[in-house]
């Protein structure tokens, strides 16, 4: 899972998904790949703008309940063969948003079915996050944040070794900050604050 415009947090951005199945998906089937709720995508029919040579552009593309649904995704009448035809990897028009803050965006699942007659029978199911329960593995979909501007202004002492001096910072964040978060100043090591005396001001 790789983030196609971008991998900063809160913004919106297109995904290309690459799978690799382990049994053969016949080409009356349907592919679904459920995003996390951390990322929100949004919902109605899409399309493929790019995909493996395997797969069929113009099939049904459809967002629903945060979940990518392909039905009938290949372009050949033998369907899909992993021992042949290598990995599908697929990019979606509509996108979503990605997640709030700098973590681990979360399990991704991939569920294959066939088709017959109209129902689904399940094939294949992958979790990108916890494959098997004895050995987790994380999605490496990991989106960073945006940068701070921080300016300091001047101090109110330039002389050296003055204490107590006040030093005052101007932070203005590019996204929102949730109630409940904090905001973490690393000073030289020129400068020793006393943890015992700090007192700070917002």
């Amino acid at each position: 899972m790789t983030p196609l415009d971008t991998y900063l947090i809160q913004s919106f951005t297109r995904f290309t998904i690459q799978i690799k199945t382990i049994d053969p998906i016949p080409w009356a089937s349907q592919i679904q790949v459920q995003f996390p709720a951390s990322i929100t995508l949004a919902s109605g029919p899409c399309k493929l703008i790019s995909a493996s040579s395997i797969v069929n552009l113009a099939c049904s593309c459809l967002v629903q309940l945060n979940t990518l649904i392909l039905t009938n995704p290949f372009s050949q009448a033998a369907g899909y063969d992993p021992r042949t035809d290598g990995s599908i990897q697929l990019a979606f028009d509509t996108g979503g948003v990605s997640p709030a803050t700098s973590c681990d965006a979360g399990a991704f699942i991939v569920s294959t079915f066939a088709i017959y007659g109209g129902v689904n029978y399940a094939i294949d199911y992958y979790s990108f996050q916890h494959p098997w329960d004895y050995l987790p593995r994380y999605t490496p979909y990991v989106p960073i944040a945006w940068p701070l501007q921080v300016v300091m202004l001047p101090p109110s002492s330039y002389v050296a070794y003055n204490s107590p001096t006040t030093y005052t910072m101007k932070v203005t964040p590019a996204l929102s900050i949730p109630k409940g978060s904090y905001i973490a100043m690393t000073f030289p090591p020129a400068i020793n604050l006393n943890t015992s005396t700090i007192n700070c001001q917002v």
